[in-house]
């Protein structure tokens, strides 16, 4: 069975848990349920590897949603998470570390995880981040995203369980 998040008790979310767990189904229905304009910012490659995966996701998402395909242009992703992030809006960023890895070897991971900090921090949007509980071990243990985890009123929700989807 999947957790059950009480929706909206804060306007910051950071959901970690297995692959296939909810996760993503989770912070969509935050989303809806905040009644705000959506904006998803979709970063997993769009590549044959992937297109399963995908396709779930963007059925399971339905229409209604402002999708953003993260490119690895620093400038244009930026703007554009910086946009969405200034509306009364529910910004929903699906793969953090996916993210992260169009950057590792052009700006490096410590720019990225500055950028996108201070860009979460400052945002009038309701936000989430989704991403793998696996993906902490080699990204997010380290001090590079500490700040992240500071974010005053940012609310960590582990999904310790994997569910049949």
């Amino acid at each position: 069975m999947s957790q059950e998040i009480c929706i909206l008790d804060s306007n910051k979310y950071l959901l970690i848990g297995p692959s296939k767990c909810g996760k993503s189904a989770q912070a969509e229905m935050l989303a809806y349920k905040s009644g705000l304009t959506r904006y998803y910012f979709a970063t997993l490659p769009a590549t044959q590897t992937h297109k399963p995966k995908i396709n779930n996701h963007i059925q399971q998402r339905g229409l209604g949603w402002n999708v953003y395909e993260v490119c690895g242009e620093r400038s244009i992703d930026f703007q554009k998470l910086d946009d969405a992030l200034s509306r009364n809006a529910f910004v929903l960023i699906d793969g953090l570390r996916m993210w992260a890895e169009y950057f590792r070897g052009n700006i490096g991971l410590l720019e990225f995880a500055e950028k996108i900090t201070i860009s979460l921090y400052n945002a009038s949007a309701t936000w989430c981040v989704v991403d793998a509980a696996d993906s902490f071990g080699d990204m997010f243990d380290s001090w590079a995203w500490e700040s992240l985890f500071s974010i005053p009123g940012l609310e960590i929700i582990n999904f310790k369980r994997s569910r049949s989807l």
